[in-house]
């Protein structure tokens, strides 16, 4: 059968239907609409006509509380943080000035966070601690990182300890989980 065929006999199955079950449904505003159209004839359908403005609601404009709108929208950038002397009372510290002095840098992400973080893979048995965006001198960066390590850790973890430069990247990697001490290495250089 060609396709123009059956479609025809779906057509007549359809109006067919369709007249059988007329009278099965009481007329009511709930089933006004009985079958789905799909393909909607814009030549049959009624005109659209301009809208009546006199039946419409009155409202006026006002800019009088525009500024509770305003303290709903979220800022497209994140403020810069008040300046604490030490910590804030949430444990945030921020950057010092002498962080600008050493032949690396690491700076901080758009939310003012130390960009070190832990991943953990392998079903969680591979932890390794990972510091990224570093400018500057990034072996220089990894040696002192180590020395730093070296009397926080037992001797056997610290033989352990390895560790892979990434130049393209600019990150470094530890084998572990030694997030803690690595931010606490950037506070006391100032990052």
């Amino acid at each position: 059968m060609s396709g123009a065929f059956r479609l025809l006999i779906r057509t007549v199955k359809f109006t067919s239907f369709q007249k059988a079950a007329e009278p099965l449904v009481a007329p009511s505003p709930f089933n006004a609409t009985k079958f789905q159209v799909r393909n909607i004839n814009t030549d049959i359908s009624p005109n659209v006509y301009e809208l009546d403005k006199s039946k419409l609601p009155d409202y006026e404009t006002s800019n009088k509380e525009w500024h509770y709108v305003e303290r709903l929208i979220p800022l497209k950038v994140v403020p810069q943080p008040k300046y604490f002397d030490g910590p804030a009372p949430s444990g945030w510290i921020p950057p010092k000035e002498e962080g600008l002095t050493h032949p690396y840098y690491i700076p901080r992400t758009k939310n003012h966070m130390m960009q070190v973080y832990l991943k953990i893979s392998q079903r969680g048995c591979k932890h390794v601690t990972c510091i990224r965006k570093i400018e500057g001198d990034i072996w220089k960066c990894e040696k002192d990182i180590r020395k730093f390590l070296k009397p926080q850790l037992p001797e056997l973890t610290y033989a352990r300890l390895s560790s892979r430069v990434n130049e393209m990247t600019r990150q470094i990697h530890f084998r572990g989980d030694y997030v803690a001490y690595v931010k606490k290495w950037m506070e006391i250089k100032g990052f």
